[in-house]
């Protein structure tokens, strides 16, 4: 039999909107599925119109998991159209068989939500996402087919069986138009079916199924909000609570409760793939706590992470000082070295004329410049980048330049006036204060996007730093060369431990690591016990966007990177404002609609605006736990605490 062009060679499958033939296009000599809608159209037909509109969308869409149509026609008034032929049979003989391996599930999952966004990117709802209309080909690749026409019309509840309206969204099968929310509860209840098999799928719906009059029982258990799809890892063990839950997001009744669009969802579902399959008991050892639980939680654990705190605020200062003092020790020996030899090679007189002072701390500048933004990134874990390393050390060289012209005249007022009693040491320690200075200032400002304040911290510890150095400097640089060299060294010391110290001991709080279900955070961070220290006028952005990606010539974007799949690049914003610290949503993980795209939670409750934190809150970012503590309590904290349950 033909039909126009194509020669019919069997039939693959019939469904209320048209029949299946796999067929071959003689003229091309390939074989592919042809299918006929069940809809007599003339040429002159305006549907004509909107079906050849509809289906050339779909030709121009090409993608991985996603069927492709290669043309579109109407043959003696049928409407016809060629698409790709899939010879691995579809998931609804692979579900009747028994339920998918786990893996296997989440990778349905993942190539129907690629294959919606598809669909959704090109403008095209698909409006048909069941078993039958997912294929599997010879790569064991899933792809999407049969997208409806709106030619169709709109399936009506009473003429559907078990095999369609199960994957209809209830919000559609009561009449509201398809959206792409609407869609994913399709994909959802496949994925659920599958991962399940049929006769489970049945059993987990009593009384529903296998019924004569099943779609009026399913209408009814619909219409019934108390009801819901029974959690995944109930009635399958071996699934997590996490895999349930993303599950349970996708088939949620309330479409305002799940995923808004394709792009949200795979953003969830990319650490699936990676989660290790944990049992449910201990993933439910710690359920979040209800909201009217909230003010009790607050005041009882709000003593035992003080004690916390302090230790690793020391452990903090402790690192700081034996990272710090390499950088300043190692700046101040090679500043010593340099201008030791440019001196002999020039033969300057040992005696500090301007410009061998001008020398030393440009020179001591641009070492304590590049050499503290290495030092502080590797250390805190973050990739070493040339262009930030190079910016401070430019700045740095300035830094050290300027306080050298800056200290000229003080030293030529010295000479002028006569005598190197208490004026010269005026004069020394002075250079030193001036430069330690300018450095911090450089230093800082690597924060001042974050905070204005980190600045002049930095610039304030590197005045006092210079000042300690400077004394230092000014009573042993003319002994023995060794202690001319310790002199640098412990100038550099001065500055660069001045410089960094002063924002960790001025800080307000901390962000603690605690936990993560993410093996990159885990393993990045879990060791140490990471902390990000805060202090009052900081805005602090959290997200996932490595340093790397940061296009900035000296700081970073995100100032608490957290490694998590589950992590939007940008995610939360933590800010002072009044002696009150805040978190809220970033505008990227945030719908139209107003729901969140990406997990955020404090205390578990869902971060959708500006909450205020408190002394001992658990944020959940992603699969990520951080602690949010405070150092210092001011007295605006303090009466917030007893308001908390109510706050939120």
């Amino acid at each position: 039999m033909n039909i126009g062009p194509f020669e019919v060679l069997g039939i693959i499958g019939e469904g209320a909107s048209g029949i299946v033939y796999r067929a071959r296009d003689q003229s091309l000599g390939r074989t592919v599925a042809l299918k006929k809608l069940h809809r007599e159209l003339k040429e002159d037909d305006p549907a004509a119109e909107r079906f050849h509109r509809e289906a050339e969308a779909m030709v121009s869409l090409r993608a991985d998991h996603v069927v492709s149509v290669y043309s579109h026609q109407i043959v003696d008034g049928s409407p016809l159209l060629e698409m790709e032929y899939v010879a691995g049979g579809n998931l609804a003989g692979v579900t009747a068989a028994g339920p998918i391996a786990l893996h296997v599930g989440l990778q349905l999952v993942e190539h129907l939500l690629l294959a919606l966004k598809a669909f959704h990117d090109a403008g095209i709802l698909h409006r048909a996402v069941r078993p039958s209309n997912v294929l599997l080909d010879e790569r064991e690749d899933f792809k999407l087919a049969d997208a409806r026409l709106s030619i169709m019309g709109s399936e009506e509840t009473s003429t559907l069986g078990a095999g369609s309206i199960v994957y209809i969204a209830p919000e559609c099968v009561f009449g509201r138009p398809f959206d792409a929310s609407s869609d994913l509860y399709s994909a959802g209840m496949v994925a659920y079916e599958a991962l399940l098999g049929r006769s489970a799928f049945q059993e987990a719906f009593p009384g529903l199924m296998p019924v004569a009059a099943f779609a009026t029982k399913w209408l009814e258990w619909l219409n019934d909000n108390a009801k819901t799809v029974p959690p995944l890892h109930e009635v399958r063990p071996d699934v997590s609570v996490t895999v349930s839950q993303f599950v349970a997001r996708l088939v949620a009744k309330d479409p305002e409760l799940r995923f808004a669009t394709a792009d949200a969802a795979l953003l969830a579902m990319r650490s699936l793939r990676t989660l290790p399959v944990v049992p449910k008991e201990e993933e439910e050892r710690t359920p979040p706590s209800p909201p009217v639980l909230r003010e009790r939680q607050l005041l009882r654990r709000d003593a035992a992470p003080a004690v916390k705190v302090q230790r690793q605020r020391a452990a903090a200062v402790s690192h700081t000082v034996y990272f710090m003092s390499l950088v300043g020790g190692l700046a101040g020996l090679l500043c010593w070295a340099i201008t030791t030899w440019v001196a002999d090679y020039l033969t300057v007189r040992q005696e500090a004329t301007p410009v061998l002072l001008t020398l030393w701390t440009t020179i001591m500048g641009a070492l304590m410049g590049g050499m503290t933004v290495g030092f502080a990134d590797r250390w805190s874990g973050d990739r070493l980048l040339g262009r930030w390393v190079a910016t401070g050390t430019l700045l740095g060289t300035a830094a050290g330049f300027v306080s050298g012209l800056v200290y000229i005249p003080i030293q030529l007022t010295v000479v002028a006036v006569g005598g190197f009693g208490a004026r010269d040491v005026f004069a020394r320690v002075s250079l030193w204060m001036i430069a330690g200075c300018f450095i911090g200032l450089v230093t800082g400002l690597r924060w001042y996007s974050v905070n204005p304040y980190r600045a002049v911290h930095a610039m304030a510890g590197g005045i006092v730093g210079g000042m300690l150095g400077g004394l230092a400097f000014q009573y042993t640089s003319h002994m023995h060369e060794f202690f001319a060299a310790l002199a640098f060294v412990l100038t550099g010391m001065g500055i660069s431990l001045g410089v960094t110290l002063a924002p960790v001991l001025l800080r307000n709080g901390v962000l603690q690591f605690v936990r993560s279900d993410d093996e990159r955070a885990r393993s990045k961070y879990g060791p140490q016990r990471q902390e990000w220290p805060i202090q009052a006028g900081d805005r602090l952005l959290i997200g996932s966007e490595r340093a790397g990606e940061a296009m900035t010539m000296y700081a970073r974007n995100i100032q608490v990177y957290i490694p998590d799949t589950m992590v939007a690049p940008r995610h939360a914003i933590l800010f002072e404002r009044e002696k009150h610290f805040y978190l809220q949503p970033h505008g990227g993980i945030v719908a139209a609609n107003g729901r969140l795209e990406a997990p955020l939670q404090v205390g578990g409750i869902d971060v959708v605006d500006k909450v205020d934190l408190h002394h001992g809150d658990e944020i959940l970012i992603g699969q990520t736990v951080l602690r949010f503590c405070l150092t210092k309590k001011s007295t605006a904290v303090e009466p917030a605490l007893l308001a908390a349950g109510s706050s939120r």
